[in-house]
């Protein structure tokens, strides 16, 4: 069996975390041994204490890349880590025109981190969205996004850069493809969640000027691999296309996530 640990960072969110993250962990059968709550402050930890007794809960960071510096400090170097944040109500797979729910979460997470260690990658992400008419059964390879939603990682403590009050997973997509020349995130494998949920929750601070000024930052860092723009009223960061082929996944490993 490998050996991974899962942390969910999470702020004053109790019972979304409870009717969600913590609802489909058991669904699918997840090492909830393995599992370690981030939160914020004592008082906090007292809140979702009460869900579970059995729950482990660290005091960590206020703020969602404050916590993920956080705990990456808190592992030590070459620790296998799951980050799944408090509101993923499902994970389902593409299969064919369809998609089909996650049957075992052990299961993912050890195909995961055989790819990504196949690929030599240190890090791999699943698609931000399930959709099967957008997803592909496949392993995409080039410059795209790791969703900090779920990202698993191989820990080497890569310190989030001060400057950045939010778009970690951006910083991070193009740290480790800098790093790889590649990246590893399964297209077939898709989130069901909310994305900018005002209620609460380690975004809550995130405000349209201080988005703007992330993106500024990390265009500045990276004016190579990506474009700015506005949409609706925010700045948006744009990949730009790079050459790293896709990996078609074989109808084999798709059954043994779902049966």
């Amino acid at each position: 069996m490998l050996d991974y640990q899962i942390v969910c960072p999470t702020y004053n969110r109790p019972l979304i975390f409870k009717n969600k993250t913590y609802s489909f962990l058991q669904r699918t059968n997840a090492p909830l041994d393995k599992l370690t709550v981030f939160v914020a402050s004592e008082e906090q930890k007292e809140l979702y204490q009460q869900l579970d007794l059995s729950l482990n809960i660290v005091i960590g960071e206020k703020g969602i890349n404050k916590q993920r510096n956080f705990i990456q400090n808190y592992y030590p170097i070459n620790t296998k880590i799951v980050s799944i944040d408090d509101d993923i109500s499902n994970i389902y797979i593409k299969q064919d025109s369809s998609k089909k729910l996650l049957n075992n979460f052990d299961t993912l997470i050890e195909l995961g981190f055989s790819d990504a260690l196949t690929l030599n990658c240190k890090s791999w992400s699943v698609y931000p969205i399930s959709n099967p008419f957008f997803q592909k059964t496949s392993i995409r390879t080039s410059l795209c996004l790791l969703v900090g939603a779920f990202f698993c990682f191989i820990n080497e403590k890569i310190i989030i850069p001060s400057e950045l009050e939010n778009c970690g997973d951006i910083y991070l997509s193009f740290y480790y493809y800098k790093l790889q020349k590649k990246l590893c995130r399964l297209e077939y494998i898709g989130l069901q969640t909310q994305y900018y949920n005002p209620n609460g929750g380690l975004s809550e601070s995130r405000t349209i000027e201080q988005n703007k000024k992330d993106k500024q930052y990390l265009y500045c860092c990276n004016p190579i691999l990506c474009k700015l723009f506005e949409r609706n009223g925010r700045t948006e960061i744009r990949f730009k296309r790079t050459k790293e082929p896709s990996i078609d996944v074989s109808p084999d490993k798709i059954k043994s996530l779902i049966e």
